[in-house]
């Protein structure tokens, strides 16, 4: 499957996604949790099909013995036997095992790591922090192609932060700033504990190159200031990956949240008990890194260093995949009908839209990806069924504008409008004139794949010709005039009063007859 003429970037083909197919597991061993991870396959968008965590917290009390205590170690190995007994049901094969600071720092960190392959078999990689750094960059780089700033990951143990530019790492380093490791500093009253974070932060000049860039938030803890941040703002759309608000905004917020009380954050419905812990401290820290850098606004990453570690091991010709398009075409492969062929398709719609911006194009091929995908639903919600899949699908590659641009033209292609609570619970997160487009964009493939039936074989055999700005004509070849019946005619002209053109349909000469 590909995306035809004139793309910059292709899907992955029904050949290599086979060749990726394998799942692939991720077990990150940090100083708060142990989470593992199973991906449907290695491949340029891999698609979460299992993710569970335990609260460990191998960090805790660090700071004052050095070493990990028993207690931790049990809660981890004890998860870690569950995480072997998992994979080996599932038959998966290639499992990535690491560990982060709290392993890396502590004196029984080594001893720990043994043990841990006595009773799972599993062999950790003890990432330094120039790693996590790396891995963490790279994960942000997989969610958002086009990354210009710098990236920060809060760990429980340590802050990483590395500038990324084009595609390319730039200077980085690890951070003493894991609420874990602060929450140690008990002698230390607030206002020290900000002095302490503002005196680690100073030591390092190039944060400074942050200003006026983007900050990618990436970590749990930053996670759960974000879904905080939605609850309390009744922020409509619960996706967390490509989240972003203006510095000012944030800061204020987090000053807020710093100051709180536990039966304060007891209010907060999304967030656990366990974690609301460390909001505070987390939320200082955020608070004072925004300070130092000033980055005109924070993107929040739900891809990090499990993602930069798939990211890193893919070849060059995988990492320059479009992970929107990658993402969108394995869902297609998977519920699509197999003569479905966006290609021909993006090439059959696109004169209405000419010129298109490069992201309009993209956003225009993602949803022609699309456009099949809820064909097997009840009729009378195929509509919402394509709108919802389309509005949480699991991927990157996209803003929350985008998103809902793309879920609103799957709406409009299988339900004829927008006239829906489901579509207006979101819409003002886009502009007017993008809600036309979509609409737009939906009515168009609606009445090409009602003409053909979904063959977009036999639909390639008609096209538009451009007028002028105002008037286009539908050409169809004279042997399918048949297929011209009034349902055509009244979705055409749906599509005329959208775009506020005069459209018709003209017959064109069979050759040979």
């Amino acid at each position: 499957m590909s995306l035809g003429d004139g793309a910059a970037l292709t899907l992955v083909t029904d050949g290599q996604r086979q060749a990726t197919a394998a799942r692939v597991a991720v077990i990150d061993i940090g100083s708060n949790s142990v989470r593992m991870v199973v991906y449907e396959h290695g491949g340029r968008m891999p698609i979460p099909v299992f993710n569970e965590k335990a609260l460990c917290g191998l960090g805790a009390g660090l700071a004052e013995t050095g070493r990990l205590t028993a207690p931790a170690i049990a809660a981890a190995l004890r998860c870690l036997r569950r995480f072997r007994q998992l994979l080996d049901a599932l038959a998966i094969m290639r499992v990535d095992v690491f560990a982060t600071a709290a392993v890396r720092d502590a004196l029984n960190g080594q001893e720990f790591v043994r043990q841990v392959h006595r009773e799972t078999g599993f062999n950790v990689i003890v990432l330094t922090g120039g790693d996590e750094a790396k891995y963490a960059a790279y994960g942000v780089i997989s969610g958002f192609p086009d990354a210009d700033g710098v990236v920060g990951d809060l760990g429980g143990g340590s802050l990483e932060v590395i500038d990324v530019a084009g595609g390319a790492l730039g200077q980085g380093t690890t951070l003493a700033l894991g609420p874990l490791r602060l929450e140690s500093l008990s002698d230390f009253n607030r206002e020290d504990l900000q002095r302490h974070i503002d005196g680690i932060l100073a030591a390092v000049p190039w944060l400074e190159q942050a200003h006026g860039r983007v900050f990618y938030a990436v970590g749990g803890a930053w996670r759960n200031l974000a879904r905080a941040h939605m609850e309390r703002s009744h922020y409509p759309l619960e996706i967390l990956h490509g989240y972003e608000l203006e510095t000012g905004r944030l800061r204020r917020f987090l000053k807020k949240v710093s100051r709180q009380s536990a039966d304060d954050l007891r209010r907060l419905k999304t967030i656990s008990r366990r974690r609301q812990a460390v909001l505070p401290i987390a939320a200082l820290v955020f608070e004072r890194v925004l300070k130092a850098m000033r980055p005109e606004r924070v993107a929040f990453s739900a891809f990090g260093l499990r993602e930069g570690r798939l990211f890193a091991a893919m070849e060059e010709a995988t990492r320059a995949v479009d992970p929107l398009l990658a993402g969108c075409g394995d869902l297609a492969l998977r519920s699509g009908r197999g003569h479905h062929d966006p290609a021909r398709l993006f090439a059959w719609v696109r004169p209405l839209f000419d010129p298109l911006s490069k992201a309009d194009a993209r956003l225009l091929r993602a949803v022609c990806v699309l456009s099949d995908v809820a064909w097997a639903g009840y009729p009378g919600h195929r509509g919402e069924q394509a709108f919802l899949r389309a509005l949480h699908l699991p991927i990157a590659g996209l803003g929350h504008s985008e998103r809902v641009a793309l879920a609103m033209a799957l709406h409009a292609r299988y339900a004829g409008h927008l006239e829906s609570p489901l579509v207006r619970s979101v819409s003002d997160l886009i502009s007017c004139d993008k809600r036309v487009w979509a609409n737009a964009v939906g009515r168009a493939l609606r009445l090409g794949l009602t003409l053909c039936a979904g063959r977009v074989d036999v639909l390639a055999q008609t096209h538009f010709a451009m007028i002028d700005q105002e008037a286009a004509r539908l050409m169809v070849p004279g042997d399918l005039k048949p297929m011209i019946g009034e349902n055509i005619e009244r979705r055409l002209m749906d599509v005329a009063n959208i775009l506020s053109r005069e459209m018709t349909i003209q017959f064109e000469a069979t050759a040979g007859r």
